[in-house]
């Protein structure tokens, strides 16, 4: 029990990282192996949904193209978090990430973000993130 503070914690770990971890730390394969299927059966880990927004315009003749490659780019990431781009209205964007830790979430809007402004100020347009937006 020293290992994971108690019982519940044991089971979080085993959803979260699977049987091996408990077997590294001395728990017999057939337990660990049970107590992670229990554990992925009624285990739901935490999860975090934060949300941007990027103002991105360019007045490149290809526009329209250059904004859809600069969302899609927004979209695409390299970890198992989850990143969404929604229309708020042009030029403005919501980029929405969610992940089971509130600071990867933090990292990945802003990397999210920085993807699609680079597309556009590439392309010789602009773009903006704005983490939440300002009452008028």
């Amino acid at each position: 029990m020293d290992i994971f503070g108690d019982i519940y914690g044991a089971y979080e770990t085993a959803a979260d990282e699977g049987a091996q971890s408990l077997i590294d730390e001395g728990i017999d394969k057939e337990w660990a192996e049970a107590i992670t299927k229990v554990a992925e059966r009624n285990i739901t880990p935490p999860e975090v949904h934060i949300s941007g927004y990027v103002d991105i315009q360019t007045f490149d003749p290809d526009g329209v193209d250059i904004v859809i490659k600069a969302l899609k780019a927004a979209e695409n990431n390299d970890t198992e978090d989850e990143v969404k781009v929604q229309s708020v209205g042009a030029p403005r964007y919501r980029i929405t990430v969610t992940s089971s830790d509130y600071r990867v979430a933090e990292k990945e809007l802003q990397k999210a973000a920085d993807r699609a402004i680079k597309i556009i100020e590439d392309s010789n347009g602009n773009g903006e993130f704005l983490r939440e937006l300002e009452d008028n």
